[in-house]
C-alpha cells in the first residue's frame, strides 16, 4: 500500500513537470545517463540501497556531462569556469530523475543504473549569467541599443533569362556561287550536266554560339518592429546586466537616421545603405551606447505540424553587434541565419510564438559570445 501511494504522488509530480513543459518546451531538457558503481568485499543486502545510490549519482553526472557538451560552444567557455561550483551541488539544476533500468552483477560486483535525468536551462542560465563580466561591473555595465526587424514576403519579380544567339557563316558558299555564275557567263556554251554536277559540289559550313544572363529575383518584404520581439530580446539582454536603450529614444535626444527609413531600406535589400548605417551608429555613440545591434528575422510561410496538428510557422533569424566605442565599429558578436519554428492554433499564434523563440534565442546567444570575451 505504502508502495503505491509513492507511485501515485511520483506519477502526480511527473505529470506536474509535463504540463511545465508543454507551456515551455525550452524551459528544461531530458537527458539519459549511465552509472556503475564498484563494491569491494562481500555482497550484503542491507548495502545494497548505499551501491543503488552512488551508482545514481554517477548516472546524473553523466547525464549532466552530456548536457553541458551540448551546449553551444561560447556558453560551454562561460561553464568551464565554473565547473566545479556546480559540481559541488546540482540540486538546483536538476529535476526529476527517471531509473530506467537497473543491474547488479554479484560477480564482477557491480551496480549499474541508466536513467534520465531532467535539468532546468533557465536555472543554468541564471547561474551562467550571474557570472558574467557584465553582472560583476554593477553600475559600469554597458549600453546596448538594437533595432531587430520582422519581415514577412510581399512579392517576388523573377526576370526571365536573357539569351544572345550568335550564327557565323562560312563564306566559301558564296564565293563558289560568284564563281559558277562567272564561268556561266563566260561559257555560255557549256552543257546543263556540267552546271547541275558544279551545283551539287557546293557546302555551307555553320558555326553557332552564344550566352545566357541570368538576374537574382527582387523580393520586396513587409518590415515590422513587434513588441513582442523588443521585449523578449529586452529581458535577456537585461537579465545578463546589461543596460538596455531604445533607439527610438537615441534618434530623439542624439540624432540619427528614423527607423522608417531603415525599415524601407530592409523592406528593398537584405542590410542597410552604409550611409543608414553610419548614421544610426553615430547617432547611439553620441548617446554613449557601447553595443549597437541589427537584426532581422524572416518569416516563412505556414504548414501543419505533423505530430501535434497545430499550424507552425518557421522563421530566420541573424543578427549581429559592434563595439561603436572607437572610430570603427567592431564586430563582437552574430548569429545566423538559424532558422526556429513557433507552434500554435492558428497562424497568428504561430508565428508570434516563432518570432518570441527566434529573438530569446538570438539574445542569448550574443550574449554567452560576449560573456565568452569577458566583454561588459
Amino acid at each position: 500500500m505504502k508502495f503505491l501511494k509513492n507511485f501515485i504522488i511520483v506519477s502526480v509530480v511527473s505529470l506536474a513537470i509535463q504540463a511545465v513543459a508543454s507551456t515551455n518546451a525550452m524551459s528544461f531538457e531530458s537527458i539519459k545517463g549511465m552509472g556503475e558503481y564498484t563494491y569491494e568485499g562481500k555482497f550484503k543486502e542491507k548495502n545494497y540501497s548505499t551501491y543503488q545510490k552512488k551508482a545514481k549519482e554517477k548516472a546524473i553526472n553523466s547525464a549532466w556531462t552530456r548536457y553541458i557538451a551540448r551546449l553551444p560552444q561560447a556558453r560551454q567557455i562561460t561553464y568551464q569556469k565554473l565547473d566545479s561550483e556546480f559540481r559541488m551541488d546540482l540540486s538546483p539544476y536538476i529535476g526529476n530523475v527517471e531509473i530506467l533500468d537497473e543491474t547488479h552483477d554479484k560477480d564482477l560486483k557491480s551496480v549499474q543504473i541508466i536513467a534520465r535525468v531532467t535539468i532546468f536551462n533557465e536555472a543554468v542560465d541564471t547561474k551562467l549569467n550571474m557570472a558574467s563580466a557584465v553582472n560583476r561591473a554593477g553600475d559600469d555595465a554597458s549600453y546596448f541599443s538594437f533595432i531587430f526587424l520582422a519581415r514577412q514576403t510581399t512579392s517576388i519579380k523573377s526576370f526571365d533569362d536573357k539569351v544572345v544567339s550568335i550564327e557565323a557563316k562560312s563564306a566559301s558558299a558564296d564565293l563558289n556561287a560568284q564563281s559558277i555564275q562567272t564561268s556561266e557567263d563566260n561559257e555560255v556554251a557549256k552543257s546543263s550536266e556540267t552546271v547541275a554536277s558544279t551545283e551539287a559540289n557546293l557546302t555551307t559550313k555553320v558555326t553557332t554560339g552564344g550566352s545566357t544572363e541570368r538576374k537574382a529575383d527582387r523580393i520586396s518584404y513587409d518590415v515590422s518592429s513587434p513588441q513582442d520581439i523588443d521585449a523578449a530580446m529586452g529581458d535577456i539582454l537585461s537579465t545578463a546586466g546589461y543596460e538596455v536603450v531604445s533607439y527610438d529614444d537615441i534618434v530623439s535626444e542624439c540624432g540619427g537616421v528614423e527607423p522608417d527609413d531603415i525599415k524601407f531600406e530592409f523592406s528593398q535589400a537584405d542590410d542597410m545603405s552604409r550611409q543608414t548605417r553610419r548614421s544610426a551608429i553615430n547617432g547611439a555613440k553620441d548617446c554613449d551606447v557601447t553595443y549597437f545591434s541589427v537584426g532581422t528575422i524572416d518569416i516563412g510561410l505556414k504548414d501543419t505540424d505533423p505530430v501535434s496538428g497545430n499550424q507552425r510557422v518557421y522563421v530566420s533569424v541573424r543578427t549581429q553587434v559592434w563595439d561603436i566605442t572607437r572610430k570603427l565599429p567592431k564586430k563582437v558578436a552574430s548569429v545566423g541565419p538559424i532558422q526556429y519554428a513557433g507552434l500554435g492554433p492558428d497562424q497568428i499564434v504561430a508565428q508570434r510564438n516563432a518570432l518570441i523563440l527566434a529573438a530569446r534565442e538570438a539574445s542569448k546567444s550574443l550574449v554567452d559570445q560576449m560573456n565568452a570575451k569577458g566583454l561588459y
